[in-house]
């Protein structure tokens, strides 16, 4: 079969068997593609789709080349040997399965995602750093216990990681939008939270969650996050800092052996509040509690984005001072309806310690 089409969109689809593009030229803005039984010349700036209920595919070193590339298949290229893409915009749909990603590797101006050898297999793809992409599955999990680095604009549909201290870096400047069920969930304690942070400390990912309602993250550590839109729950998490419309609010718990801030394991995330957390009593544990140093194992640096106060019937106490700045906190610093708050009476009696807080 021979295709020559100057047509801006073109759709390739194979009802059984694998697409597999053996040769791909371009020459005066003309693509040629030749595969298996087939021969198609269309225009580099066109949207092209192909799909396969089986695989689509590229020979070694073939790169296939358009404005748009659609890829719609059970499978994609193979784990050693990924499916090249040349395009400013490109969709992975895979047809019937999850896409697992166990790898995200940076060769020059080109990216690798990979999933597993085996198993969940789904193949690899090669694409041009600078592209947009766009990966939609039933289910899109980050797997592997180790650290992925993702670049560029990404859209997840349906992102799913449970790998507990799994560490994600987003590429700094690039923005990652959530579409469908996201499900991020890691497990209580420095070890167990999946990390969510920049590729370059100090300068910003960002987020765009189309639809709120249907994220469900919890057990994360958060850092140079910017969220665009709504504030995204995330409880309970931690904030390690410079994040905006992430909402951490661990939360106390008292199960700890002590009544310290500084021990880890009296809140819920088993972490210790950070100056860009919004911390909550709110009668999940009504026993009493003091804001300490380091007498509870951990160190607590004393200062915190956000008090609030609610349905505890407990008493704060403290034993050092504690500053509340409001960070990121749209309504008050130290917000109070219950409990008891005994802000210059020290635990040993002797020294008085203050409470410092932009509203109340």
């Amino acid at each position: 079969i021979f295709v020559d089409t100057r047509a801006l969109e073109l759709e390739l689809y194979k009802t059984s068997g694998d697409i597999t593009v053996s040769q791909a030229s371009l020459e005066s803005d003309i693509v040629t593609l030749i595969a298996e039984g087939m021969e198609v010349e269309y225009l580099q700036q066109a949207t092209v789709t192909l799909h396969s209920t089986g695989t689509v595919a590229t020979n070694p070193g073939v790169i296939i080349s358009a404005y748009k590339l659609n890829i719609l298949s059970q499978k994609i290229g193979t784990y050693t040997n990924p499916l090249g893409l040349d395009a400013s915009n490109i969709t992975i749909q895979r047809l019937g399965g999850p896409i697992n990603i166990l790898e995200s590797i940076g060769i020059g101006t080109s990216i690798m995602l990979r999933g597993p050898p085996e198993g969940s297999a789904w193949g690899a793809v090669a694409y041009p750093r600078n592209a947009s992409l766009n990966l939609k599955a039933s289910q899109v999990a980050l797997i592997g216990e180790d650290p992925i680095y993702l670049y560029g604009d990404i859209t997840f549909y349906n992102l799913t990681c449970t790998v507990a201290n799994k560490e994600i870096y987003f590429e700094a400047g690039k923005a990652y939008t959530f579409e469908g069920n996201t499900y991020i969930k890691g497990v209580p304690g420095y070890d167990g939270l999946i990390k969510l942070f920049s590729s370059q400390p100090g300068i910003p990912w960002y987020s765009i969650f189309t639809d709120p309602s249907q994220a469900n993250i919890s057990y994360v550590a958060i850092q140079d996050a910017y969220n665009i839109g709504e504030a995204i729950k995330v409880e309970p998490s931690t904030n390690w800092g410079n994040c905006l419309n992430w909402d951490t609010d661990p939360v106390w718990d008292g199960e700890g052996a002590t009544f310290y801030w500084s021990e880890a394991a009296n809140w819920d995330t088993d972490t210790i509040p950070t100056a860009a957390d919004v911390v909550t009593f709110n009668g999940t544990s009504d026993k009493d509690s003091i804001v300490d140093t380091d007498s509870g194992g951990g160190t607590f640096g004393g200062t915190i984005a956000q008090l609030t106060i609610s349905g505890y019937s407990g008493t704060i106490t403290l034993e050092r001072d504690l500053t509340v700045t409001a960070a990121g906190a749209g309504d008050g610093s130290f917000l109070m309806s219950s409990g008891t708050f005994n802000e210059t009476i020290s635990y040993a009696g002797g020294t008085i310690y203050s409470l410092t807080a932009d509203s109340t």
